[in-house]
């Protein structure tokens, strides 16, 4: 999957974003509004990001700790599209209100649907004074065996310092990140048991001040706790999960337009889409929501007067309870 800015719409995104596509782009007070506002279109922040990996890939080495990291990225991300490109996942303006509203509340492991996939969203993060917009992400999932190889690799380069990390299953996030007037992206390491950001030396971190440190900090929440309601949400009941694969790339891209990878579509059942619908138009998606919950089967004894068999025990069958996105949960078995 190739690179194509002659892409109508990526060169209006471009223009409105003041950014050139040949000299990279400089920073302009006057856009940064206009940025933060831009009404987004579909696969706009894939658009996006295809631009900055190409961008940060053509960077010269050894500029700063900041840019080799974005051409490391950059990369990456690159080889991936070309090699295996990721499920594309759209996620609707109304859902994305919906599940950065939702807090997040995670039972048991969280096990992705796809080894890699891109988050084809847009979402505002307020920091104290100043505001930070998410065009997209990648996620990537790594099992224990690669977790094993990589700390093998990490172990024999930086053999003389102590570096800890968890074998373990976790997901690599990449957002797309615009704040303080630049567009950067932000990896992290999410943790599959928790949904929680994985606390382990980042080396580009630690070479922050505490100001910034506690930017990146507190975006890394933000975005943590979307994945979690992302895949909350992909691996709820009423959310069914087909692929579509786009058949029409050689001709969208004869014509000038992006390729689209295979994409990964949700039909969601009345209840859930009535419930989303309300959210989106009443305004509630501004504080907090809650989730729906499973509660387990058990006996009930009857006491109160109301009943005829007062005493005798009744068996209540598993129900939900709540609003919102169902969380599934692990019940242990007492012996």
């Amino acid at each position: 999957m190739g690179y194509n800015f002659k892409d109508e719409r990526t060169l209006k995104l471009l223009e409105l974003c003041g950014i050139g596509t040949r000299e990279g782009y400089i920073f302009n007070p006057e856009y940064e509004e206009k940025i933060l506002n831009l009404d987004m279109e579909a696969f706009d922040s894939w658009r996006l990001n295809l631009f900055f990996i190409d961008l940060f890939s053509r960077v010269k080495e050894n500029t700063s700790i900041t840019l080799d990291t974005m051409k490391y990225l950059s990369s990456h991300f690159k080889n991936m599209i070309e090699e295996e490109p990721p499920k594309l996942f759209r996620v609707e303006p109304k859902i994305t209100d919906l599940l950065t509203h939702t807090k997040p509340l995670l039972k048991s492991k969280l096990n992705p649907p796809f080894n890699s996939f891109f988050l084809d969203c847009d979402f505002k993060i307020k920091i104290r004074d100043q505001t930070a917009r998410i065009f997209g992400m990648f996620v990537d999932f790594v099992s224990v065996e690669e977790m094993e190889k990589i700390n093998e690799k990490v172990q024999g380069i930086l053999s003389d310092k102590e570096i800890k990390i968890k074998i373990q299953d976790r997901l690599n996030i990449s957002a797309l990140v615009y704040k303080d007037g630049v567009f950067l992206f932000q990896k992290l390491k999410y943790d599959v048991f928790t949904g929680k950001e994985l606390n382990e030396l980042n080396i580009l971190i630690s070479a922050l001040d505490k100001s910034d440190y506690n930017k990146i900090r507190r975006i890394n929440k933000e975005i943590t706790a979307f994945v979690t309601n992302v895949l909350l949400f992909l691996n709820e009941p009423r959310v069914t999960i087909y692929l579509e694969e786009e058949k029409n790339n050689i001709r969208r891209t004869k014509k000038g337009k992006i390729p689209i990878p295979t994409m990964i579509i949700t039909k969601l059942h009345y209840t859930l889409k009535d419930y989303i619908e309300k959210i989106h138009y009443s305004g509630q998606g501004q504080n907090k929501l809650d989730y729906s919950f499973w509660v387990r089967g058990h006996w009930r004894t009857l006491l109160s007067v109301r009943y005829k068999d007062i005493g005798s025990r009744i068996w209540i069958p598993p129900y939900t309870k709540g609003k919102g996105v169902l969380v599934p949960q692990l019940f242990r078995i007492e012996e």
